[in-house]
């Protein structure tokens, strides 16, 4: 509980600032200690945040409502609460948007570092490539049962 009141005081406000921080940010706040416990953190968070993805992706295959552009964007390995409130201020309203932004615009115009906006950048091409084929299928699937009952 202490580390974590240490954490807010230091400004980390959700998981997915604790996966974009460094190991000597981390490391720096009081009852972490050292940069190995940051590390950990740096790992549990992307975890979390990958559940996170994987439970939206889930949810997104067996529903048959329209996907809102920003759900989509949360959908995508790297993009969190966080990154796309950025994103969608700086204009990016969409994956697509995203995916065929020159890395350094993106990092300027959402204010992301150079290797965040080239991650998300590379996941946002790879989730259209991928993934979100085969969340479409599954919401054809499911919108074709739904027609059937």
């Amino acid at each position: 509980e202490q580390v974590a009141r240490s954490m807010y005081r230091a400004g980390f406000r959700a998981v997915e600032e604790l996966a974009d921080a460094s190991d000597a940010e981390l490391s720096g706040i009081p009852g972490v200690g050292s940069v190995e416990a940051a590390q950990r953190l740096k790992t549990d968070a992307d975890k979390t945040l990958e559940v996170l993805r994987n439970e939206r992706i889930e949810h997104a295959k067996t529903s048959t409502e329209p996907l809102e552009p920003r759900t989509r964007l949360l959908m995508v390995k790297g993009i969190g609460e966080r990154t796309a409130t950025l994103l969608d201020e700086a204009g990016y309203k969409s994956v697509e948007d995203v995916a065929r932004e020159d890395e350094d615009k993106l990092a300027n115009k959402a204010g992301l570092g150079s290797a965040k906006a080239k991650g998300v950048k590379a996941s946002a091409a790879q989730f259209l490539s991928g993934e979100w084929k085969a969340v479409e299928d599954a919401r054809k699937r499911a919108a074709a049962e739904q027609a059937k009952a």
